[in-house]
């Protein structure tokens, strides 16, 4: 899947393909990043959408008796899709309507004079999504809906209560590589066997359609953290901006521009994260060893999170530091091992602005190491970075990957690098924004990526510095 922007701010026009593991944006000051992030995180933040105008939308799409078999067969209802064209040309309908409502509502992230020229458009391959959906096998659990149908309601008000009150859900299965579907009905009592099979073929079209709907939503039902250059300050006050900001205006269509705290959509939902893990339990991350890369060999501490207190801590060697007082990398780099440690799933999307925010230039190797490594491991990690060591350690990890395993093992034993960085460039997009307005896709090959405006800018230094010192001493 693709996505568009034109007039969004500084950008002119810029396309990105959401489908990498790990995006990469790069450029100068003021040439429209962070505002990209902005638009990309305002596509997947659109809950209401996926889940409730683009479901009332299923119910429209009506395929004729004509278009399938049903049959009862061991304890199973089994579907048979007869007029495929028909069902995909509806499948076609809800992508088409599902990206329209995502692009048109997309905006609301932006203030109000980015919006009015902001325009958004969404493309997909849909003749490569369907056959993918066609070769996989989809499980999808039916959610029962009455719809005011009195003669049904009564007819199934028993089923409706055995399913609600034992928790079981119906499930249906596309088997791999058909269009066939079946649905168990083992753990359906016996007197209520008429009544589901009569239900399920009075909502067939839905039960069919929303198969393909779950497996195309598993694609951007996404869950995204976005990690702003404002964190560092944000991590030490944020419940003093909470309890001004987030108490009154949560929930806002509208940004309240004239609120002491002019915030975009993507800080708040930041502040929102950081409010959140107060209510979370402790448990067993699944990034746990990524946890603990970052604690021992980037912040050299224990990131904490006292529920008692509500507070971010640190320790370093045993000993409590108290937060403000840590240092800067920790302050900016805490809410990400939080993250880590209480939500991160490995469906999830994090974009980080400037991932490189107080680290010193080893560090930041590092860091884009783990980031690699979460890429690698489902997670889709997007960053904007004016780093060169961050841009250089990617294409060190890309170039790791294009290594034999013998060999790439060695490197990674020598220099002290977790194999697991090693990624193919083939899943990582990168991007230049110019100061024109355009958005350059760069190429990517077995030795990574260039930036030229980062290049020039280190060969104009060293050419300065050979002209200062390439005598060994100045002129006076």
């Amino acid at each position: 899947m693709e996505i568009e922007f034109k007039n969004l701010g500084k950008i002119k026009e810029a396309k990105f393909d959401l489908s990498k593991n790990l995006t990469v944006f790069v450029g100068k000051n003021n040439t429209g990043k962070t505002y990209a992030a902005y638009g990309i995180y305002g596509f997947y933040n659109q809950d209401e959408i996926k889940y409730g105008k683009s479901r009332n939308f299923l119910n429209n799409l009506k395929l004729s008796n004509n278009d399938f078999e049903i049959k009862e067969k061991d304890n199973q209802v089994l579907i048979k899709l007869i007029n495929i064209q028909e069902f995909k040309k509806y499948c076609k309908y809800y992508v088409e309507y599902l990206l329209g409502e995502l692009q048109s509502n997309l905006g609301k992230v932006f203030y109000k004079e980015i919006k009015e020229n902001l325009k958004v458009k969404l493309t997909d391959d849909f003749e490569k999504t369907f056959n993918n959906f066609q070769k996989t096998r989809v499980t999808n659990k039916i959610r029962i809906n009455l719809n005011g149908n009195e003669d049904f309601i009564s007819t199934i008000f028993d089923l409706i209560n055995e399913l609600i009150i034992n928790n079981l859900p119906i499930i249906v299965s596309k088997e791999r590589s058909k269009f066939e579907f079946k649905i168990s009905l083992e753990k359906i009592n016996e007197v209520y066997k008429d009544a589901i099979i009569s239900y399920l073929k009075y909502h067939i079209n839905n039960i069919l359609i929303s198969s393909f709907s779950v497996f195309y939503l598993s694609f951007i039902n996404r869950i995204i953290y976005f990690f702003p250059i404002e964190r560092t300050s944000l991590n030490v006050i944020h419940k003093t901006i909470i309890k001004d900001y987030l108490e009154n205006n949560i929930g806002s269509k509208e940004l309240n521009i004239d609120s002491q705290y002019l915030l975009p959509e993507p800080v708040i939902s930041y502040l929102t994260f950081l409010n959140t893990i107060s209510s979370l339990k402790n448990k067993e991350s699944i990034f746990e060893k990524t946890i603990q890369e970052i604690e021992k060999n980037i912040i050299y501490g224990d990131i904490k999170f006292n529920h008692v207190k509500e507070a971010i801590e640190f320790y370093t060697k045993n000993k409590k530091i108290p937060f403000n007082f840590s240092a800067s990398s920790v302050k900016s780099i805490s809410s990400f091992v939080l993250y880590l440690e209480y939500l991160a799933t490995k469906k999830d999307i994090i974009i980080i602005d400037e991932p490189e925010l107080n680290l010193h230039p080893d560090n930041q190797r590092k860091f884009a190491r783990v980031l690699c490594q979460l890429a690698n491991s489902g997670i889709k990690v997007i960053i904007s970075t004016h780093s060169d060591y961050i841009i250089s350690e990617i294409n060190n990890m890309i170039a790791l990957h294009h290594k034999s395993e013998d060999k790439r093992k060695k490197i990674a034993e020598e220099f002290n690098i977790d194999v697991d960085a090693a990624i193919d460039g083939n899943t990582i997009g990168a991007y230049l924004f110019k100061e024109d307005g355009m958005v350059e896709s760069l190429k990517i090959d077995e030795f990574g990526f260039s930036v030229k405006s980062i290049d020039d800018e280190i060969d104009t230094m060293n050419e300065l510095t050979y002209t200062l010192f390439g005598n060994n001493s100045p002129e006076e």
